[in-house]
């Protein structure tokens, strides 16, 4: 062991309080990390639905990303509805199921909804 080394690294210097702040600030890291990753794999978000035409349309005004959005139309309509996702998303066409229910996919559901019943 040199003189230089041994002048630096004295055995016996360190205190208690070193180990309490070097657990602290791996806490606090951990703590960092933890919430990033929910904020990235579990944080839903909610999108606003936006009802046009003149078809009344039924279901909620807002929607859970990547959930199925159902709704129906009032009056028993059984005919298509537009929708699209996104304000420059391309219409699409949906059908109802047998029991008058629409359905888009989840999948689908990545921002605003905009629906269009047609008459």
């Amino acid at each position: 062991m040199s003189i230089g080394s041994s002048f630096y690294f004295i055995e016996g210097s360190g205190s208690a309080l070193d180990g309490v702040l070097w657990w602290t600030t791996v806490a606090a890291l951990l703590l960092a990390i933890g919430i990033l990753a929910w904020f990235i794999f579990f944080h839903r978000r909610f999108y606003d639905v936006h009802k046009q035409g003149s078809s009344p349309l039924r279901g909620g005004g807002k929607t859970l990303r990547n959930v199925e959005y159902p709704f129906s139309v009032a009056g028993g309509y059984s005919g298509a509805v537009s929708y699209r996702v996104g304000e420059k998303g391309q219409w699409k066409l949906a059908f109802p199921d047998e029991y008058g229910v629409y359905l888009i996919p989840g999948k689908e559901v990545r921002g605003n909804i905009y629906l269009m019943g047609h008459p």
